[in-house]
């Protein structure tokens, strides 16, 4: 031998196709050519088989080795020798062999329904029962394995190790239902679970928003792609491997990506959607690669021709997996994104995706740190966006639609309306210059300027923005298609139930509240509604069926419902786990509040609305806007467990919660704040009732004041504390040496609080009452008075409906009567008020 290290390739540096036209193609040929081959051999050509050759690590090594082998034939077209290759078709192969002399077939294309009869004839020549028994199915089987006799052989297989007669009778069902087929996807993905980044790949597959090339997938996973081809060889039978590198990677059937992507079912192979994280940071990190070395015909990184397909698809869907991700984010995540695009905004300071999804990360930040700083960087990324966006660009709604969020959540934090009224200034122009525009577009404007001007009523209070919002809603409602109603139902049924809490909200308000949530929930089942909006909708729903508990016309019905809307909201997948279910957990404690105070109820739905108002508590960190809410709401259960049992330590531990809530809310929010002080009123109010201090009365005055100036008209929770406040001086004047000016100040603060209640509320004959009493003591006491009288135009009328109404004992219709005659001599009343009511009870 000449050169030895032609055995030795490593070693002596020799390449694999120097070695194979060395010791194959050229002995061969002489040979031939030398006669040394008989005649009767050489009748057929010799055939050369070469396996697998995609799966080389070296593509220049097989480059080297096509271009030999073509040369070869080509130079030497009589000598007996041909050349088998079986391999995908990948880029570096595929352009070497696309010659003429070379023959390409895809053995996809290859397979009929000719070939599993065939299959089958000859199986059953042998006496197989089992695929004999299958034989009428066979053409159903076909059509599932999408025409891969590997796929439909693979089913036969299975069915053959198994035994599987009693599958026989199931197969036309199991072809049907995506269930039926688990047991062939799990048996088949098994054989490729061991291999390096099985799961990496196959979650890859099933969460990717449009298929992708081997090579695609590898570059984006940054692996090899022989790796991805090394999984995938394993799995022709469910997920075929495309003939060439152009071609993307699909799946034969549907069911397998449904299998893929529901736990219950894939178990193990269970394509998790926190790998959507992982998919965010690989589609950055190819896009800042692309970034760092853009071509000087693409200096902004604008056209698509300059990208290769991976990062084509990362620039495409980098928002997508982040949007997708954003609940299965830790701070780490957001803490390691944000310097990328930090760096990829510097590199292109113009391209709206970065500075798009710089805005979504740093917001997404904020929702868990509460730090107004992220939020203060994200509304300027978010403004830059909507500026270089032209009014008339088909993503200006949807960028508007996020500065607008973001500014309403800067508003709750610092109580200003300055960035609402820059929203609604924007959302006005942009519905101007877009009026000819699409009606989609128009719909996203709508709901962007309803949802600034319901935040700046409720900072506010002003009714006609309030009246504006549900006008604006409800034009955006007419304009969505019936697919995507579901967020427009629940802005418009959420503001009806703001506005039923104004003085001047009727019961029809509620029950349209409440009509819209049903119609949203409707549109999306439970099983596919991971979305966000059906949580807070069932929220919403809860929260109205329970304001109509408390209306006359209410029923227990109303709690029971709204208790079992709670639980189904706790069974749902939350875009941000901890925050989402807390919101849902204070609800559920306040209908198990409600439960426990009628006559079904029991001290356990008191004891378990405790409970969830603990958890909910402490899902709510420091830092978050309504952990001041979750401290009161566990503070009022607290003192109401005080009540039931006398409980000194609840009630200690009630008073403690209103204080630290008061000390969170006093530089956040405003109705928070209130509520902490009306509470904490409460509380003070029964430790004087039962122990007697009078400081804890002076104390409870003291923050009821607080409480009514926080709360000025037209809150609609003002009559609360008007009605607490007057009281509370009521019992000043008794029990704690008192003067006639607690009483002089009470009449005038129960008169407002009767004439603010709602028609009909229950509070209503209790306040009519503690105001004839307290007037009845200040006619006794101080005949001359100068205490302002209320003004109640209609007392008369509700006196007489309450005596009907309570008429089932004589006494309380005397009662009734008796309480309209106080008003009567001591309040400015209609003329028609003055006759006596006699003859017409």
């Amino acid at each position: 031998m000449h050169n030895p290290s032609l055995l030795d390739c490593e070693r002596g540096g020799v390449s694999f196709n120097m070695q194979m036209q060395c010791l194959v193609f050229r002995p061969f040929r002489m040979a031939w050519e030398g006669g040394f081959i008989p005649d009767a051999m050489a009748k057929d050509p010799f055939l050369i088989v070469v396996d697998g050759l995609d799966e080389c690590k070296d593509k220049h090594e097989v480059q080297e080795f096509i271009k030999g082998l073509v040369a070869f034939c080509k130079e030497n077209p009589k000598v007996p020798l041909r050349v088998f290759l079986t391999s995908r078709m990948e880029r570096h192969i595929q352009c070497h062999l696309d010659v003429p002399g070379v023959y390409l077939e895809n053995l996809v294309d290859l397979c009929t329904e000719d070939d599993i009869t065939a299959f089958f004839e000859s199986e059953v020549s042998k006496g197989n029962e089992v695929i004999e028994s299958y034989a009428s199915k066979k053409h159903a089987l076909f059509e599932f394995s999408g025409g891969s006799f590997i796929s439909a052989l693979a089913a036969f297989q299975f069915i053959l190790k198994r035994g599987a007669k009693g599958l026989i009778a199931h197969l036309p069902q199991s072809l049907k239902t995506d269930l039926g087929l688990d047991w062939l996807y799990a048996e088949i993905l098994a054989r490729s679970e061991r291999l390096p980044h099985f799961l990496d790949i196959m979650s890859t597959l099933a969460l990717l928003r449009r298929p992708l090339t081997v090579s695609e997938i590898a570059e984006l996973l940054g692996i090899e792609s022989y790796k991805v081809a090394n999984v995938l060889v394993n799995l022709q039978a469910i997920i075929p491997i495309p003939a060439t590198d152009s071609i993307p990677v699909s799946l034969y059937h549907t069911s397998l990506h449904s299998f893929l992507t529901t736990k219950r079912r894939s178990g193990r192979f269970f394509a998790h959607p926190s790998f959507h994280v992982h998919l965010f940071f690989s589609c950055l990190k190819r896009t800042l690669m692309r970034v760092r070395f853009r071509l000087p015909q693409d200096p902004f990184f604008i056209h698509p021709i300059h990208r290769s397909p991976a990062v084509e698809y990362s620039f495409s869907f980098l928002m997508a997996h982040f949007k997708l991700g954003e609940a299965f984010f830790c701070l780490l995540d957001f803490d390691s994104a944000i310097p990328l695009l930090n760096e990829a905004l510097d590199l292109s300071p113009y391209t709206t995706l970065f500075n798009d999804t710089l805005a979504e990360v740093q917001f997404g930040r904020f929702k868990r740190t509460s730090s107004i700083s992220d939020l203060e960087q994200a509304i300027s990324h978010f403004r830059e966006t909507v500026q270089l966006r032209p009014v008339h660009h088909l993503d200006y709604p949807s960028s508007l639609g996020k500065l607008t969020d973001a500014l309403i959540h800067h508003s709750q934090r610092m109580g200003s309306t300055t960035g609402l009224k820059e929203a609604i200034s924007l959302c006005r122009k942009a519905l101007r210059l877009r009026s000819s525009k699409s009606s989609d577009a128009s719909a996203l404007l709508l709901d962007s300027l309803g949802n600034s001007l319901f935040e700046k009523f409720r900072l506010e209070e002003n009714v006609a923005d309030l009246e504006e919002a549900i006008s604006v809603y409800l034009k955006a409602l007419e304009l969505h298609p019936r697919r995507v109603r579901s967020l427009p139902l629940y802005n418009v049924g959420n503001a009806l139930l703001k506005r039923y809490y104004l003085p001047t909200g009727t019961i029809k308000d509620l029950e349209d509240a409440i009509g819209h949530c049903l119609e949203a929930l409707k549109l999306r089942t439970y099983e596919s509604s991971r979305h966000p909006i059906r949580l807070l909708t069932l929220n919403n729903l809860a929260t109205a069926l329970l304001e109509r508990y408390r209306h006359p016309t209410g029923t227990i019905e109303d709690v029971e419902v709204a208790i079992r809307y709670c639980h189904e909201a706790l069974l749902l997948r939350y875009p941000n786990p901890a925050w989402d279910r807390s919101l849902i957990l204070n609800t559920l404690g306040t209908a198990l509040m409600q439960r426990s105070c009628h006559p079904i109820g029991t001290s356990a739905n008191l004891q378990e609305a405790i409970s969830h108002y603990h958890e909910a508590l402490e899902l709510r960190p420091s830092f978050h806007p309504d952990r001041s809410v979750s401290l009161t709401s566990l503070g009022n259960a607290l003192l109401e467990n005080f009540r039931l049992i006398r409980s000194i330590p609840d009630l200690a531990k009630a008073i403690a919660l209103f204080r630290e809530a008061i000390e969170i809310a006093q530089s956040s929010h405003r109705d928070h704040l209130a509520l902490s002080c009306d509470s904490l009123g409460n509380a003070l109010f029964d430790r004087y009732l039962f122990q007697g201090a009078p400081i804890d009365l002076e104390k409870a005055i003291y923050h009821y004041r607080e409480a009514l100036e926080l709360r000025p008209p037209p809150h609609p929770k003002r009559w609360v504390t008007l009605k607490n406040l007057a009281q509370c001086l009521v019992a000043h004047y008794h029990h704690a040496e008192g003067t006639i000016a607690d009483i002089e100040e009470a009449v005038p603060l129960f008169g407002e609080a009767f004439s603010l209640l709602p028609e009909h509320h229950v509070e209503r004959p209790v306040t009519l009452t503690s105001l004839a009493t307290s007037l009845q003591t200040l006619r006794a006491e101080s005949p001359g008075s100068n205490c302002p009288l209320p003004c109640l135009p209609s007392a008369k009328e509700y006196c007489i409906e309450l005596a009907f109404r309570y008429s089932a004992g004589r006494e309380d219709g005397i009662h009734w009567m008796n309480m309209w005659g106080i008003l009567r001599q001591t309040c400015v009343m209609d003329k028609n008020d003055l006759d006596e009511p006699t003859k017409e009870c």
